[in-house]
């Protein structure tokens, strides 16, 4: 008897069922898995996209977010990697074993989208926006057995839903839309970004700092995305070890605290190869920490928050 889908080792419903719950410690992880993707495709500008709704809940209206999108100006994908990039451990950089800790597991893409959402779809191109190929995967559709396979990716446009609210549609790019997001413990655009820059600015500080990255976080109304009056800003640089300059941190005139001693560099083996981790400890300044009530005021909360 020929082997089916139904054969697998294993099973697509089974399988999307245990990733849903391997989970991200936080939405903001989720994303920060598909910045990765980003800026290993070398994306200069990166937009993250909150679609908002008003609902009704408990006899009073509420605004919400139904849709999240993450666009960026990277350099695109044909055919095949688009659709190897919503493949399970098959993602384009699976086989690369050099890309600096970014996106090389080839999981990020499907697994981060599942962690939060129903359905994933993601336009790309390489020659102009209007060059657009598109594909998805439908969760409800995999547990159903009806959605076995991530469907060739075809000539599609770009929704002007999208085409409105983002700002970064370059010569390249790809646009991954999540929609029915049924996990998300932020209900609102605000508390998502608000939740979310911080770490954000943190995971990806150096890319900030030294201007390789920008990355916009922007709410609008789902039925007016034209109407520009939802969230704008820029995600800042945040230094845990506020050893740098020009941060989000309010201590913004020089870096709040100071190294102590030197780096540490522990020697450690891994798989066969030598590695190693370096410590770096730094103090608050005295000027930082002298001052009444230092841990109250707004560069000592944003310390406590780190």
């Amino acid at each position: 008897m020929p082997a089916t889908a139904e054969h697998g080792i294993v099973p697509a419903h089974f399988a999307v069922k245990g990733m849903r719950r391997s989970g991200y410690r936080n939405p903001a992880y989720a994303i920060s898995s598909l910045i990765d993707n980003s800026l290993g495709a070398g994306a200069s500008n990166i937009e993250v996209l909150c679609g908002e709704r008003e609902i009704q809940l408990d006899y009073r209206p509420v605004r919400s977010i139904r849709k999240l999108a993450i666009l960026d100006d990277g350099n695109g994908m044909d055919p095949e990697t688009l659709r190897k990039a919503l493949q399970f451990g098959n993602g384009p950089h699976f086989e690369l074993e050099h890309q600096n800790g970014l996106a090389k597991f080839g999981v990020g893409l499907p697994n981060s989208s599942f962690s939060l959402c129903r359905r994933v779809d993601v336009w790309s191109w390489q020659d102009g926006v209007q060059e657009a190929l598109h594909t998805h995967l439908d969760l409800d559709a995999i547990l159903d057995k009806e959605m076995s396979s991530v469907p060739y990716p075809t000539p599609k446009p770009v929704p002007e839903l999208w085409r409105r609210a983002g700002d970064t549609f370059d010569k390249s790019g790809t646009l991954v839309v999540w929609s029915n997001p049924d996990r998300l413990i932020w209900k609102s655009a605000r508390g998502f970004v608000r939740k979310s820059e911080g770490l954000l600015g943190r995971v990806y500080r150096r890319f900030l700092a030294d201007g390789r990255v920008q990355i916009r976080m922007h709410s609008f109304d789902l039925d007016a995305p034209e109407q520009r009056d939802g969230i704008d800003k820029y995600v800042e640089a945040n230094d845990p070890l506020y050893l740098m300059e020009d941060t989000s941190c309010p201590f913004k005139e020089e870096p709040m605290f100071e190294q102590w001693g030197s780096t540490y560099e522990i020697p450690i083996s891994r798989g066969g190869e030598e590695d190693e981790v370096r410590v770096t400890v730094s103090v608050a300044k005295e000027e930082a920490r002298s001052m009444p009530q230092a841990g109250a005021k707004e560069h000592g909360r944003h310390a406590a928050k780190n």
